[in-house]
């Protein structure tokens, strides 16, 4: 296949290439042109297929995130396109086109298209002296709507000055003249592999289409300059044109999910959220169920509680499973409650024992079984063995014969 090559100066328009003729801007297609796919090089606007807007886009939907709370759209992300503007509705930040003929200048163009697209003009009041506006949203001279082929036109009403408006089959000079930007043996035709198309375009439906910027939808890698379409489900849109392919879990190409001013950008997850639900936690494991900020899941502190515990039975206490340096869950190690006292609910041990009454009828209290309380020192004590006669005592239930006159076991 015998491609010619570009041979007149051009700068972009949109999504589209631009002739250069004198102070004219001429354009490429216009989106609505091409009902079969995105556009290509020479179109000035296009439908992709994601339904949402981008360099070769004419969607309503925007490309705004799924992030909420917000009060007003100063605080979203700033849309990638400069046709489109930030909005927050019902708190959640999102995009929407602005008004047709509002001043724009991204890739050489002039007034917003209301698609969300920068083009030479909407219609013919955009356009100076005796031109009008084509098809393809550029001022170019009247005669490229005559009905003839005249001029520098290489085919009737479409081609030189006209712009790449030619259809597949009409007469070419340069690539510059087609609609599918592919101009073989000076006959348009349509892109079959990327390789058909300029530097910078891609093959979509047979239009060479101009690949999109990082932030913006895509459907697929080679719609991207940066090779990446990485899937972002659960945002708006489902997939966008991001600068990594961003696999991590703790990673994102959404500005609403890592603070970033625009969508494309690979960076990590903000800390204490996990909109990716890439963090499982349990609950009662070590894992905090979010994202650490730096591009991990994020674990609980060394000794945080985790797993099962403290559960107190038969003055035995299992004290609270508890987290390891290791991120791992380890259970706590049971053992009879200390001081040989008694459990004091079903989660601890009592700290103190009493004897509970008036002496010497009162009973022990807070001691494990087989064990009583001794009050004779400052510090009550809980022990095992019946004091003999004639040994100091406070309660009968302290002395091997069960009485407790005057002081002293009887």
């Amino acid at each position: 296949m015998n491609l010619i090559k570009r041979t007149l100066p051009w700068i972009a328009i949109g999504s589209g290439l631009v002739f250069t003729t004198g102070c004219e801007l001429i354009a490429s297609v216009d989106h609505d042109l091409i009902k079969q796919g995105t556009g290509g090089n020479a179109a000035g606007g296009s439908t992709s297929s994601s339904g949402s807007p981008s360099s070769s886009s004419s969607s309503s939907t925007g490309t705004g995130g799924t992030g909420g709370g917000c009060a007003g759209p100063t605080e979203c992300p700033t849309p990638v396109q400069e046709c489109d503007e930030a909005t927050c509705d019902a708190m959640v930040c999102g995009s929407a086109h602005k008004t047709a003929h509002t001043m724009c200048t991204m890739g050489g163009g002039h007034v917003c298209d209301g698609s969300g697209v920068c083009v030479g003009c909407v219609d013919t009041t955009d356009c100076m002296g005796t031109d009008i506006c084509s098809a393809a949203h550029a001022c170019v001279p009247a005669t490229c709507n005559d009905g003839v082929k005249d001029g520098d036109e290489t085919d009737k009403d479409c081609g030189g000055s006209c712009g790449a408006t030619c259809m597949n089959t009409a007469v070419c000079a340069t690539f510059n003249d087609c609609l599918s930007g592919v101009c073989t043996n000076l006959v348009c035709v349509a892109c079959a592999p990327d390789t058909d198309c300029q530097t910078g375009d891609y093959c979509n439906a047979g239009v060479c289409t101009k690949k999109d910027v990082d932030g913006t939808p895509c459907t697929v890698a080679n719609s991207c300059t940066s090779g990446n379409c990485v899937d972002v489900t659960g945002g708006a849109p489902d997939k966008i044109c991001c600068d990594m392919p961003c696999a991590g879990s703790c990673s994102s190409c959404l500005a609403t999910e890592t603070g970033a001013a625009q969508n494309g950008k690979c960076l990590f997850i903000t800390a204490a959220t996990d909109p990716k639900a890439a963090c499982p936690s349990t609950g009662s494991d070590c894992n905090t169920g979010n994202c650490d900020g730096a591009g991990a899941c994020g674990f609980k502190p060394t000794s945080a509680v985790c797993g099962n515990g403290p559960m107190c039975a038969s003055d035995v206490l299992d004290p609270q499973d508890t987290c390891d340096a290791a991120h791992v869950c380890q259970p706590g190690v049971a053992a009879p409650c200390a001081m040989s006292f008694s459990c004091a609910d079903g989660t601890s041990c009592n700290a103190a024992c009493s004897a509970v009454g008036s002496a010497p009828n009162a009973t022990s209290s807070g001691c494990a079984t087989g064990f009583f309380c001794d009050t004779l020192p400052a510090t009550p004590t809980c022990i095992n063995t019946l004091k003999p006669a004639t040994t100091p005592c406070v309660n009968n239930y302290e002395c091997a014969n069960g009485m407790c006159v005057t002081g002293a076991c009887n």
